[in-house]
């Protein structure tokens, strides 16, 4: 299943997902493990797609902007709590938007413009918890998240509600 990311969507591409394997059955590629009001579990079960979330949690700075993200925060607020250089949060945050990682969830309330820049924009994270199984062969990932956030990221969305 295949999905595309309009122009003028809102700046999340949700690459992590995007690749969903046109051919290959998506009862096989994600399943619904347990669901909830407020959150749903899914396992992923292609290793591709495990690997790049994995490659993505290896990065320290990730981890640690991913870690203090637990409400929507700003770029200013991130890089307070998380004590790392603005630029390499600005540079971390636009690329963990981009996996679909992270959300983009409105402006702040005392910033009163929105031209198209972080200043006032605040994210929250996507996936409340990660496990990882690494076999030999196959490589799986179970993240529950926030049906919330789940419903911001159509992509995923649309695979989990068709695999119920």
């Amino acid at each position: 299943m295949q999905f595309q990311v309009t122009p003028g969507a809102q700046k999340q591409g949700f690459s992590l997902f995007l690749d969903l394997d046109e051919k290959s059955s998506l009862r096989k590629t994600i399943s619904v493990v347990k669901k909830d009001d407020t959150f749903v579990t899914i396992r992923i079960n292609d290793t591709g797609l495990t690997d790049r979330i994995i490659d993505a949690y290896l990065d320290k700075d990730n981890r640690v902007i991913l870690y203090n993200m637990r409400t929507p925060m700003t770029i200013t607020e991130i890089v307070k709590k998380a004590k790392l250089p603005q630029s390499s949060v600005y540079r971390k945050v636009d690329a963990l938007v981009e996996q679909g990682l992270i959300l983009f969830s409105g402006f702040d309330r005392d910033v009163k413009n929105g031209k198209g820049n972080h200043k006032g924009s605040r994210y929250e994270k996507m996936v409340h918890s990660i496990s990882f199984n690494l076999k030999s062969d196959t490589h799986t990932a179970e993240l529950t998240i926030e049906r919330r956030a789940l419903q911001k990221c159509k992509p995923l969305y649309l695979s989990v509600i068709n695999s119920c």
